[in-house]
């Protein structure tokens, strides 16, 4: 890769492999990385789409990416002391879980929680607005995240509890809608019993775990 990128031409890293590979140097030096994974006898035509701006792209990393081995076993969902360390530790990801480009960009705003009807429905209703606002057609993944911010059983620092992608031209706004279950809210107690603790949860909406647009926090 060193010696293909000293050669001063444009350059795109493909990667077919079963599994994330971490590209900490080749991350620095080549401007465009594709990881398509296992895809098929569609592979090359999916891969050509891609780089050639047919198709813009909206995948999502399903796991995260590590700077370097030492990290294992640092994974998304982590406890919250997970990601943190003394002096010797290599802490946060090279692409956190649910990272993925494209070739526009888009806004977030209006982040709304509706509690109404939870303890009869078990499912909380949020939305937001998504706004294109690029020059090409995309599709945006919309993640929500949640935190149960005080527990009486160590919770994840976050955990993945809704998504759904959206498509729009340049400049077209929509808004967006999920539920949360109450199971996204619950947790194992000593009894293995599923149970949702009161308390406050925060929620966080965003293009990863990492890249956080909105936040709101609730109280039950």
């Amino acid at each position: 890769i060193d010696k293909m990128m000293d050669l001063n031409k444009p350059v795109v890293l493909i990667n077919t492999s079963g599994r994330p590979m971490s590209f900490v140097s080749a991350a620095e030096r080549v401007p465009a990385i594709i990881q398509n994974f296992y895809a098929g006898e569609f592979n090359g035509t999916a891969v050509a789409d891609v780089v050639t701006g047919k198709y813009n792209p909206s995948g999502r990393m399903p796991v995260a990416v590590l700077k370097t081995v030492g990290q294992t076993p640092l994974s998304f969902p982590m406890y919250p002391a997970d990601a943190k360390g003394g002096n010797a530790a290599v802490t946060g990801f090279l692409y956190p879980f649910g990272h993925g480009l494209s070739y526009t960009q888009f806004a977030y705003s209006n982040l709304q929680i509706d509690t109404t009807g939870f303890a009869k429905t078990n499912h909380l209703k949020l939305s937001l607005k998504v706004k294109n606002t690029g020059k090409v057609k995309g599709r945006e993944v919309v993640q929500v995240y949640v935190k149960d911010n005080f527990s009486s059983f160590i919770t994840n620092a976050k955990e993945l509890c809704g998504y759904t992608p959206v498509l729009l031209e340049p400049g077209e706004e929509k808004t967006v809608e999920l539920k949360v279950s109450r199971q996204s809210l619950s947790l194992l107690n000593e009894k293995l019993e599923w149970i949702m603790e009161p308390g406050t949860f925060t929620f966080f909406a965003g293009s990863s775990s990492e890249d956080i647009k909105l936040k709101r926090t609730v109280v039950f």
